[in-house]
């Protein structure tokens, strides 16, 4: 026998359904592999990059002092640091400057 759900019913099934989506997105993203330090990333610009813009060079040298997004190099905190390092990072280019730009936009959303 067929039993007929009704209004309440539908959308509780439909919540359940989005809420279980959600669960798995979240897994597929935290199994990835952990974000690098921020020292390590600026490590591979400042190899890749051999003559960086003067703009981007004080952001990229207070990379190499900082771990994660919640350190603060003096009293900058490291997200404002990654942010005007990247604003001032148009001339880095290639394949290697797209994926680390990308990974640091990333750790700053």
């Amino acid at each position: 026998m067929i039993t007929k759900k009704t209004g309440p019913e539908i959308l509780a099934d439909i919540l359940t359904d989005i809420s279980n989506e959600r669960k798995r997105e979240n897994r597929k993203t935290t199994n990835d592999s952990p974000a690098r330090s921020l020292r390590q990333i600026a490590q591979e610009i400042m190899n890749d990059w051999k003559k960086p813009y003067y703009g981007a060079g004080p952001y990229l040298r207070a990379m190499t002092q900082l771990d994660s997004m919640t350190d603060f190099y003096g009293l900058d905190p490291a997200k404002e640091i990654v942010i005007y390092f990247l604003s001032n990072a148009a001339s880095w280019r290639g394949e290697t400057a797209r994926r680390v730009k990308k990974e640091l936009n990333s750790m700053v959303r």
